[in-house]
Parts: C-alpha cells; structure tokens; sequence
C-alpha cells in the first residue's frame, strides 16, 4: 500500500493555499475604500433613481390624461355616433371633417401624443390626426396595423401597450366600444424629449425598455439589444471599448415599458479622492489577478482530479465498466484512489463475466427445455395412421404422410436454435398440417398469405404450430370440419418494426373466462391446467427471447383469433445464437 507523503497530501495543499489566498485578504481589510466606493454609488444611484422617477411620473400623469380623454370622446363624441349611424354621404363626410377638427384641436393641447386616430369598420372610415414631426410613411403603418388587428388578441385594449411596427415602436392606447375604436399612438423617441433638456452629465444614456428588457429607443454607438439587470453595475461595449455602468431602471405604473438611465463608472468614481482611486487600483488587482490565480491553483490540482473521479463514478453507475481514471500526478491521496478504483472496477468485469456466463447457460438450457416440451400423442396419432394406412396399400399416400413426418420431427428434435428463418418455420407448419389432413380425412383445410421478403425474418421456432395445433383441438364444427387461415405481414408495435402473425379458425372461439386469463398479463394461466401448457410455453419463450417487447392478443372474431406481434430485430446477443 502506498503511504501518502505529508509534503504532498491535500492537507497540506489547501493549507498553502488558505494562506496564500488569507494574506491578500488582510491586506484588502486595511483599505477602506470599499465602503467608499460603495456610499458613492448608493448615492449617484439614488439621485439618478429620483429622476427617473420624477419624470416618469410625469409621463404617467401625461397618459392617464390622454387616457381620460379616449374614455370620454369614445362615449360622448357627437360626430363619432354620426359617423357610424350615417345614412348618406353627405352627413358621413360632414361629421367625418368635425371629428377630425376636433382631434387637430385636441392634439395640440396633449403635447405628448403624436397621433390620434379613429377607427370605425362598419362605416369603413380611419382617420388620423397627427404632428408635423411624424413621418407620413410611420402614420400609414400605424394605419394599416390597426385596421389589420382591431378584431385580433394583437391589441391590448386594457392599458398601454408598445407595438414593434416595423423598424419603429410606438406606445399606444386603444379604446374600444360598440365596435368603434379611438386610440392615441406616441413615439418612444419622443418620451425621452424633456430627459435631454435637463444636463445629465457627460456619456449618460437615458433609454426606455420593455418589461422583458429590450431595447425601443436608440443608444447611438452602445452596444446593447436588451439589459435584464436592475440597479446594478454592468459592463457594455461603446466603439469596439468595454466600459462599466451603472444601471438605473424604473417601471411605468401606466404602460408595459420602462425608464433606464446609464451612468459611466467612471463619472462616478470621479467623486472619489485620488487615495481612494488608488485603493481601488489595488482592490482590482487583488480581485482580479490573486484571487483568479488561486481559483486557478486549487481547480488544478484540487478540483479537476475530484470532477474526473466523480464523472468517472457516474459513469460506473451507469452500467460503464470499461471507463478508468487517468489522472496526471497531482497528490498521493489521487494516486492511492485511482490506482483502487482502477484495480476494482478489473474486478468487477472479471466477476461480471462469470455471471454473465452462468447466466446465458442457464437462460439457453431454459430455452431449450422450453422448446422441446412437445407432447407425445401426436407421434403416436401419427404412426397409427401410417398403420391403417399400410392395410389399405396405399402406398403414395404412405409415402408422402412418411416423407412429411420425416421433415416434421427432424425440425423438431434438430433444431436447437432459438430462432429460424420464417420460411422455415410456416414449411414445417404445412408438414404439419398435411399430416393433420390425413388424419382428418381431409375435413381440414388451410391457407398461409406470407410476403416473400418476409422469408428471411428471424422468428421463435413452434410458435405457429401450437396455436394450429390449439385451433385443430378445439375449432372442430358439428360435422368435424376445420378451416384454418395464417396471415402474415410487415406491421408496427410499440413504435417498433415487427412482423404481425394472424391464426384464425371458424370454431366457436373461445369462452370468456378463458379470453380473460389469456389476455391478463398480471395473472397467467394456472398452472394445473395443462391444456394451456402450449401457450404458457409460447409467452414464456417470447419473453425470454424479446424481453418484453412481443406480444400475445386472443380474442374471438368468427371463431378463434390469435394475433403475435414479433420484432423485426431481436436482441443482438441472442441473434448471435441463430447459426
């Protein structure tokens, strides 16, 4: 066993490096600009914080009066009720030149809107009313949009709302009655008009945002598309430079946007005496070079061997025995876990591969036992009729029932596989059937529909003949005749590609108590019922075999049905064992 050395044992490692990272520590605690350079910023943001809040309060006044005047007009305007109950042209276009002298008046008097407009679909009118500093192309989109989604979730009709119309955003107030429409639009740009007549400071940005943080006013050359920080210190890029900033938003109580101010760190550190800056300088150093080279250290030679031993226990976890862990040397204690962790997981698989290996003898014998459960009475049915056949000299007949029980039972007793081919398969089910014929006098009849490229699907061996063998027993009609149909095609099964098997006969189908049991997967078939022992071979074999993913369906359809969905593919450990 290997002893750990003490200069070289993490103890000792993350005792160097406490006192590596606790001395720069102690000396940060001698400076206090801390303190400083956070009173500074607590108050610039404070004072910030005031203005914002003022003058978005008076924004807020701005709409709730503009928004007292939609409520009003929308009810009380004459000229608006004219419109829509207009008979003729005359007195629609009359009222129509009175609304809009009156929204011309009225537009003046609320310097913040830069658009009012009226909407009415039943008379087919939109009229605007709007201030010189709007572009004629901004009025017809504004146009457009609320003729195209008056009748849509698009327009929030409640409060406030900024609308993206194409490159542009606009803050607009829709009220809606009696399906007429009278809303106010307001550039966001124009929002910021009485911020820039106040003198903020040198590189201050003032913008507005939505409530999700992006962007509706311009910020000339900074580059920012949304900010989710609130009353906080970020770092943006103005001209390809990264600068600090400290961040001051507040929300309006009227609409679904906010007011943002930006302020450089730099103004604010222009506050501080040059001692402090110089603290600061160190401060910068100490959190940004020391302390990142400890991180640095301790991740190396501490953290990354931890995350591979602990990846590599997942991995084990997992089922992944083959994973080892190499690590490059780092402490003894690593060298002692890994060379033990590396030596018990070798001794798993070797212990592993013996189970494995009991395991696949004991699930082969199994299979095996299972496959060869065939009763007897069908060889000595079968040698009786060679026998009553021999008196009546018939000879062609005698060779043929002789030449299909020869394929028959050497299907039985020489295959050991726990798959064959399909085509194999239903040329055995015809060998015996042929025998059952002759047997029958030829009261029984039969019919398989198998697709050729089918032929060389692997499927269990003797799962068709006993529910052929199940149907013959119990399908018999009042005068002994069996009609017995295979059906076989290329199907899907719990989203899996499977070949679908169909055994009908035209008995009396099976009774209910039996359909019940059949179908029951929690209950099986009770054991002291041999007459099932056939099926209860066929579901145990399938489960062995498909690990759950076959199926078995009964039901009674003109006479028994028997439905066996099999995987196109099999497990791959299995399938090896098919030649």
């Amino acid at each position: 066993m290997r002893r750990v050395n003490f200069l070289n044992s993490i103890r000792t490692k993350l005792i160097r490096s406490f006192l590596f990272f606790a001395v720069p520590i102690v000396i940060l605690l001698l400076f206090t600009n801390i303190y400083a350079v956070f009173l500074v910023r607590t108050q610039v943001s404070e004072s910030y914080e005031n203005m914002v809040a003022l003058h978005l309060n008076q924004v807020d006044t701005a709409l709730t009066d503009v928004e007292q005047y939609l409520s009003l007009a929308i009810y009380y305007e004459d000229s608006l009720q004219a419109i829509k109950k207009s008979q003729s042209d005359m007195s629609s276009n009359l009222a129509r030149i009175s609304l809009k002298n009156k929204l011309t008046n009225d537009i003046l008097v609320y310097k913040t809107v830069d658009c009012f407009f009226a909407y009415l679909p039943e008379a087919d009118t939109f009229l605007s009313v709007n201030k010189n500093s709007m572009e004629y192309r901004k009025r017809d989109q504004i146009s457009i949009f609320v003729q195209n989604n008056a009748d849509t979730d698009a327009i929030d009709f409640d409060s406030w709302k900024v609308y993206t119309i194409e490159d542009s955003h606009y803050l607009m107030r829709i009220i809606r009655s009696n399906n007429m429409y009278l809303g106010a639009c307001i550039q966001m740009e124009s929002l910021k008009t009485p911020m820039t007549l106040v003198d903020l400071g040198e590189n201050i940005y003032t913008f507005f945002t939505d409530r999700s943080g992006s962007v509706l006013t311009p910020l000339n050359n900074l580059d920012l598309e949304s900010i989710h920080e609130e009353n906080s210190l970020i770092k943006l890029t103005q001209n390809g430079k990264k600068a600090n900033y400290q961040f001051v938003s507040q929300s309006s109580s009227k609409g679904d946007f906010k007011l943002n101010v930006l302020i450089p760190e730099k103004n604010t550190l222009n506050y501080l005496p040059h001692i402090l800056r110089f603290s600061f300088v160190i401060l910068f150093v100490l959190c940004f070079i020391i302390i990142p080279a400890y991180l640095i250290f301790i991740n190396k030679d501490i953290l990354l061997p931890l995350k591979s031993l602990v990846a590599s226990m997942k991995k084990v976890k997992n089922g992944d025995l083959n994973v080892r862990i190499n690590l490059k040397p780092t402490s003894d204690e690593f060298e002692i876990v890994k060379e033990t962790f590396n030596n018990m997981l070798i001794q798993i698989q070797d212990l592993q591969i013996s189970v494995q290996h009991e395991k696949n003898t004991a699930l082969k014998e199994e299979l095996y036992r299972l496959q060869m459960q065939q009763s007897p009475h069908f060889l000595i049915n079968s040698l009786n009729i060679l026998y009553n056949l021999s008196g009546s000299k018939d000879y062609k007949l005698i060779e043929e029932m002789t030449l299909c029980m020869i394929r028959y039972y050497r299907f039985i007793y020489t295959n050991h596989f726990n798959f064959v081919l399909l085509k194999d398969e239903i040329s055995h089910c015809e060998d015996y059937l042929r025998i059952q014929k002759m047997s029958m006098k030829d009261k029984l009849t039969y019919s398989f529909t198998v697709p050729d490229f089918l032929d060389d699907t692997p499927v269990p061996p003797l799962v068709v003949q006993t529910f052929l063998e199940n149907a013959i027993k119990y399908s018999a009609t009042e005068d002994g005749s069996v009609a017995i149909s295979v059906n076989i095609d290329f199907s899907e099964y719990k989203q899996e590609d499977c070949i679908k098997i169909i055994v009908k006969d035209n008995g009396n189908g099976f009774p209910e108590d039996c359909l019940h049991m059949f179908n029951n997967t929690e209950k099986m078939f009770p054991q002291k019922k041999s007459e099932h022992m056939g099926i209860k071979n066929i579901q145990r074999r399938m489960a062995l075999l498909y690990k759950g993913k076959s199926d078995i369906r009964i039901s009674n359809s003109d006479g028994a049905k028997i439905e066996i969905y099999l995987p196109v593919s099999p497990d791959i450990n299995i399938m090896r064992k098919l030649f």
